[in-house]
């Protein structure tokens, strides 16, 4: 009879199990419902019993005030944490962040280029050094084209350092161009892969029986199927002395090639990336966080960026209060997010539910229960909010936060009680 008896309260209490976890799921789905709900119909904060979703259209729902190091983004409906002070003298500023295959980015300094995919130029998410994706190209008319200005057209009198991250899937002994700056009698800029895998700086006045500045790495190559760090530093003392190449933080021996002093290189056409002017030249692999500045950035060896350029704020993201009509024991969060960095949950990314305004918080266990969208996902969470520590009350506040300069986008959360 105990025997038996065991058995049926086992049976029972699985049974309750998966009831329970029928309910949790169907919970979700009708969250997730609200939420496509709020975006169809472009509302801000939409109740329910004993619950509310926020999908971010505007900032109704967040307690701004209380919010630490939010970049709120109307476009997107998003926030994410603020990216934190750009190198001095930023001119251009690509992280090539986004979703697989896209093809646009944007510039993030405050110059804020257009920026023009050509060929089979485009995003991807599969390898990169940082952040959600890096530009692929594939050697076969693929480049980027940037409007021609003045904060990205130096005369030879001008500091600068350009710099990126870039991964050749093959070296060759002709030209591969990480930058071309130039029109077609060869005058301008340019930084290029030759030699099968040296890094040579050019500036040139013009290219036939004129001026011209040549420095490439003497001894050190890159490797194929490497990420290198690369960046070149230029002075403004209209010769070869003011020139400084670093691969992976390492200044390098170099070779010159003078031809004079060059006294103008400032040309009115494009800047392009990964190709010269987009005729030749075509770069074979992967490019990431690409960086113009009008500074000499490096006087010297230097450990080569082990995040991206800005380094992401940790973001503290507070809701509004919401009223409960009876103090709640238990709550559900939702949380429909995107990764920019690689993040591990409960660790780069925490959320927490309180019942007393925010003046104690439970803390919760984040768990991926889907994808909802290309990219984003749903987290969710139970909360105990009958655990020590935490205060009575009806006032139902969620809590987001970020830790250890990740970076990523919440596009919505819902909050739901019992």
């Amino acid at each position: 009879m105990r025997h038996g008896q065991t058995q049926v309260n086992t049976q029972l209490t699985v049974d309750q199990i998966n009831v329970g976890n029928r309910i949790e799921k169907n919970n979700d789905n009708i969250m997730l419902l609200a939420f496509r709900h709020a975006i169809s119909e472009s509302l801000s904060v939409q109740n329910m019993v004993d619950a509310f979703s926020d999908e971010y259209e505007d900032e109704t729902g967040i307690n701004t005030g209380s919010s630490l190091n939010e970049i709120y983004d109307s476009a997107e409906d998003s926030y994410t944490p603020d990216a934190g002070a750009q190198p001095s003298g930023t001119q251009l500023l690509i992280h090539f962040d986004g979703v697989d295959e896209a093809t646009s980015t944007t510039d993030e300094s405050p110059n804020a280029h257009s920026i023009a995919f050509n060929g089979n130029a485009q995003l991807d998410t599969a390898d990169k050094q940082f952040g959600s994706a890096s530009l692929l190209l594939d050697g076969s008319g693929d480049y980027l084209s940037i409007p021609n200005d003045t904060s990205i057209n130096f005369q030879i009198t001008d500091s600068f350092t350009l710099e990126c991250w870039a991964k050749l899937d093959v070296l060759s002994a002709g030209r591969q161009y990480f930058f071309s700056h130039n029109n077609s009698s060869g005058k301008g800029y340019n930084l290029v892969q030759q030699d099968n895998g040296k890094v040579l700086l050019d500036l040139f006045q013009q290219s036939s029986g004129g001026v011209e500045i040549n420095v490439i790495t003497a001894n050190v190559v890159l490797s194929a199927g490497t990420w290198h760090h690369i960046a070149v530093t230029y002075n403004g003392n209209s010769d070869a002395s003011g020139i400084k190449i670093y691969i992976d933080g390492n200044q390098e021996t170099t070779n010159t090639g003078n031809n004079g002093n060059v006294t103008d290189i400032q040309v009115n056409e494009p800047l392009v990336i990964g190709s010269n002017r987009g005729v030749n030249s075509f770069l074979d692999g992967h490019i990431d966080e690409v960086l113009i500045t009008n500074t000499v950035k490096y006087t010297g060896s230097f450990t080569a960026p082990t995040a991206p350029y800005e380094t992401p704020q940790d973001m503290t993201l507070i809701s509004q209060a919401y009223t409960a009509q009876a103090q709640p024991s238990t709550s559900r969060i939702v949380l429909f997010e995107e990764d920019i960095d690689s993040i591990t949950l409960n660790t780069d990314l925490k959320a927490f539910v309180s019942r007393d305004g925010g003046s104690t918080f439970a803390e919760v266990t984040l768990e991926d229960i889907g994808n909802y969208d290309s990219g984003k996902r749903i987290l969710a969470a139970n909360a105990d909010l009958t655990a020590s520590g935490i205060g009575a009350g009806t006032s139902m506040v969620y809590k987001i936060q970020t830790f250890n300069s990740k970076s990523v986008k919440i596009h919505g959360t819902g909050l739901a009680w019992d």
